[in-house]
């Protein structure tokens, strides 16, 4: 087994990794900034032509049946709304930055986890008067710790996987076993040096153990829209495990189960525009 590994052994390897791309870290960053204008994030995207491709396609498919090709920016933000375009450049980004190629790792299943527990985030956060897209971005970072032990550590990856296969246990578990961290504790440490909004970095490190943090609202959302989207069965991952609803984090939402049963076709169908905008 290999030796856990340190804080700093993390770092060290963090550092080897591409930046977050700038428009990314401005789009995050500006969430909670009520001067952020359209022009401003018309003129950040229009830098970058695989952004602008992604949320006209994106446009065009909301706008079918319209008379007119939509062809600018500014029409597609028009359409699409504020939010939802920024959501477009986060997810084009990350997946576009992270391209793991490794034996026992589908980045397909990965990315549609990644959507289902946003959209699921997403939701769970209006239900309960939280910012509705910090949750789901949040919801969209919350593993990116696995994608950097497959990156950084392919033969700790290798061993984590044949301990879940041997003792059927989550992955989580296999992480911390392993490494000495799980992906929740590695992704945390990756959004730190990302210089990621605190509630990003409390979500990613708190959402498989919310009982055992001091973190608040975002940490118990991504959590309980993790469990939901396994019950909603929408992006479950391959040999994983169902993990257990905490009743802290449930208690601490004050969730309506009901009002959240009610937003179920919705998330159905936000998920699957989210996989048909991307390929997956």
């Amino acid at each position: 087994m290999s030796p856990a590994l340190s804080r700093e052994t993390v770092l060290s390897r963090v550092a080897e990794l591409p930046a977050l791309p700038t428009v990314v870290g401005d789009i995050l960053g500006a969430i909670e900034d009520e001067t952020e204008t359209v022009e401003r994030l018309v003129g950040r995207i229009n830098a970058d032509p695989v952004l602008v491709a992604r949320i006209l396609g994106a446009a065009n498919a909301a706008a079918q049946g319209g008379r007119q090709r939509i062809g600018s920016l500014m029409e597609a933000i028009t359409l699409l709304g504020f939010n939802r375009v920024r959501q477009l450049v986060l997810m084009t980004a990350l997946v576009r930055q992270f391209q793991p190629l490794a034996p026992g790792f589908d980045p397909t299943a990965f990315w549609r986890h990644s959507f289902a527990v946003a959209v699921c985030a997403g939701v769970l956060a209006r239900e309960t008067a939280f910012d509705e897209e910090l949750a789901f971005n949040a919801g969209l970072l919350h593993d990116i710790g696995q994608l950097l032990i497959v990156v950084a550590f392919p033969h700790e990856f290798e061993e984590i996987l044949a301990r879940m296969t041997a003792l059927d246990t989550d992955i989580a578990e296999a992480e911390r076993e392993v490494l000495g961290l799980d992906h929740g504790q590695v992704g945390s440490i990756l959004a730190a040096h990302w210089r990621l909004p605190e509630a990003f970095v409390e979500a990613i490190d708190g959402h498989h153990q919310p009982d055992a943090t001091n973190y608040e609202a975002y940490s118990n959302i991504v959590h309980v829209a993790e469990v939901l989207s396994y019950a909603l069965d929408i992006g479950t991952v391959p040999r994983s495990v169902v993990p257990a609803l905490s009743d802290f984090a449930r208690a601490h939402l004050g969730l309506s189960w009901p009002a959240v049963a009610g937003r179920f076709g919705e998330i159905e169908a936000r998920y699957r525009a989210a996989c048909l905008d991307f390929g997956f």
